[in-house]
């Protein structure tokens, strides 16, 4: 095992030989020591010798030597600082091998952090990509952290407090290290302190994460290395038991690829058929979800096992750090139906979604993924928890008409005397004729969609019929205004 300089300090200073440090690298390299009288040290073995080789009229009695890193020793001499050194790089060969023992009879993440905790000697738990415990050092309680029983809990249940969840996934420091390849330091409110990170990755997937708190003992330059070394044991076990970590159906599976760009063919889609119990026919629809803030977070993980237990007739998998449901619209009772399932499931603050058109036909899902991405970047501008295509295509058409400075020419006179009146007061005029309008002249269905008493309706729309010139009988006038709403960008 590769030592830095910065974890040999620590011990020493523990062994009392009053260590004093010139350390400008710190690369962890150092798989062994050696006694030598003079020369520069190279490689992974670490010289030491007497000070006075290596700065002239030292103060210092000995010198360990790792490239251009030194530290010295006023009184501990040679033989002292070797048998220390060595005694060192002898403990942390055999945390070393432990840990590899471990994984090669299959041990429990549990077991693997026993091991680990044994050098880190601090409150330490692996949580997965949907924030469950997986494993937890064990003697501790809510003193190192106001949540401790919770995540004991966790283990049991193999559940996750949503708003724990959420916590940690709006704070900023998290946000950025959930993206992270090697182990950071983060100062984190919600852990009320210090707290070294890493993730565990499989295929670009964050599966899990593993979390050392400070708990009153700064961390120290050496630990994140040592955290490092400790994950790649981790990856190392949630590979062997991806099942176990990572289970992706074949539904997923096909629908990943068909987002990536791959081909679909007749057989791919039989076999989808028989996989899901969908039928050729059946309509289907996209949903895509964002936490809010975006990124990678464990809240998406909480939101996908949510959806994943509650909506039957349905695929749902994490992609591109979104939460992207394929349902079968048809089994689960219509477009409408499935739009009123998932605001119930989704909480409005932590989430932005959009969901597609309906459509038939598997192999078209990435055409229908965008309709979705559209919706919810539209609801995120729009302030709103989430949108469908069909109002997402309204907002999108209207803008592309306002883009087209000729066609506001087209717009119907009728429309500019009535917003020029509105403009001045508070009369309404141009919401009530497009409820009119699109309401198929009802005055009871108007009344309606408007909250107003017919009675009330029929007042303004005669006080409407004053101002115009056009016939509302007429049919081609009708669908002039109606475009000319839809060319301001108008709706109700």
């Amino acid at each position: 095992m590769k030592l830095s300089l910065w974890t040999i300090l620590k011990h020493l200073e523990t062994d009392g030989l009053a260590p004093v440090p010139v350390i400008t690298d710190g690369t962890p390299r150092i798989e062994s020591c050696r006694l030598r009288q003079s020369g520069h040290s190279a490689g992974t073995t670490a010289d030491i010798l007497p000070a006075s080789q290596v700065e002239e009229d030292s103060k210092y009695l000995t010198a360990l030597v790792s490239g251009e890193d030194r530290i010295f020793f006023p009184e501990a001499d040679v033989p002292k600082v070797h048998d220390a050194v060595t005694d060192i790089i002898d403990k942390y060969n055999e945390w070393e091998k432990r840990l590899l023992l471990c994984l090669s009879r299959n041990g429990s993440l549990q077991e693997l952090l026993d091991i680990a905790h044994e050098v880190f000697r601090r409150p330490m738990f692996i949580k997965g990509d949907s924030s469950w415990v997986f494993a937890i050092t064990k003697g501790y309680d809510v003193s190192v952290h106001p949540g401790w029983a919770e995540f004991e809990e966790s283990l049991a249940t193999q559940t996750a407090s949503f708003d724990a969840v959420r916590a940690v996934s709006i704070d900023p420091e998290f946000r950025t290290a959930f993206s992270r390849r090697y182990p950071s330091l983060i100062q984190s409110p919600n852990y009320g302190g210090m707290v070294l990170h890493a993730n565990i990755w499989l295929e670009d997937h964050r599966v899990c994460e593993i979390v050392a708190l400070e708990n009153g003992e700064p961390f120290r330059r050496s630990d994140s290395h040592l955290m490092q070394v400790f994950a790649k044991m981790v990856e190392t076990h949630v590979t062997n038991n991806r099942n176990r970590y990572y289970a992706t159906s074949a539904l997923s599976a096909f629908f990943v690829e068909l987002l990536e760009g791959g081909k679909c063919g007749p057989a791919d889609l039989l076999s989808l058929n028989q996989a899901s119990g969908w039928q050729e026919h059946d309509e289907l629809a996209v949903m895509c979800a964002e936490a809010n803030p975006g990124g990678e977070t464990p809240i998406l993980g909480v939101l996908r096992d949510r959806l994943k237990d509650t909506m039957q007739h349905s695929c749902v998998f994490l992609y591109r750090n979104r939460v992207v449901c394929v349902f079968n619209i048809t089994k689960l009772g219509g477009y409408q139906t499935v739009t009123r399932q998932i605001s119930k499931i989704i909480a409005s603050e932590p989430f932005t979604w959009g969901i597609s058109y309906e459509f038939i036909g598997a192999e078209r899902t990435p055409e229908f993924y965008q309709q979705a991405l559209l919706a919810c970047s539209l609801a995120e501008k729009s302030g709103k928890n989430y949108m469908d295509m069909y109002q997402a295509a309204h907002i999108r058409i209207s803008e592309r008409l306002r883009s087209i400075p000729d066609l506001q020419a087209f717009v119907h006179p009728d429309y500019r005397r009535l917003e020029s009146i509105d403009m001045g007061g508070s009369t309404h005029y141009l919401e009530t004729l497009y409820a009119f309008l699109i309401c198929g002249g009802n005055y009871t269905d108007t009344a309606a969609y408007l909250g107003l008493h017919r009675n009330s309706l029929i007042y303004r729309m005669t006080r409407i019929q004053e101002i115009i010139s056009s016939n509302l009988s007429d049919v081609h006038n009708k669908r002039l205004l109606l475009i000319s709403y839809l060319l301001m960008g108008v709706s109700y």
